[in-house]
């Protein structure tokens, strides 16, 4: 669409522009930026050493035999920082609004950081009810 959604009026003042739809990786992205934010909110120590990434899809090479993991998390050693993989496409995949969407992306990532460094899950988003749908 090409020019104003509505001519200028004595409502707006102005010409009312159509507002470019967030595509589905960008929302993905922010949905997990804002997750992490919430976690490093409730738990500022939980992220401390932990590298966050995002891919696609898992490799699998990994032999997922009963289903495809949303994430993976791999402790620290001497040489690597601990590590957390979210996968976009099988958590789309389980979706079907962009509320769950947000919910499961946060919902994953708080599991896996619990699971890496200990910290129990109502530590680390403690307002969890406000994710139900």
């Amino acid at each position: 669409m090409r020019g104003p959604l509505a001519p200028a009026n004595s409502v707006a003042g102005r010409a009312l522009r159509r507002e470019r739809p967030v595509a589905r990786g960008e929302f993905f992205v922010q949905s997990l930026s804002e997750s992490l934010a919430r976690i490093t909110a409730a738990a500022p120590e939980a992220l401390v050493g932990v590298e966050v990434g995002l891919e696609d899809v898992p490799d699998m090479a990994g032999q997922w035999s009963t289903r495809v993991p949303l994430a993976a998390a791999q402790e620290a050693t001497s040489t690597t920082p601990a590590r957390i993989v979210v996968y976009r496409r099988p958590i789309e995949h389980r979706a079907t609004t962009r509320r769950q969407l947000r919910a499961l992306i946060h919902g994953t990532l708080v599991e896996q950081v619990s699971a890496l460094t200990g910290i129990p899950v109502e530590r680390l988003d403690p307002d969890d009810e406000d994710d139900e749908d």
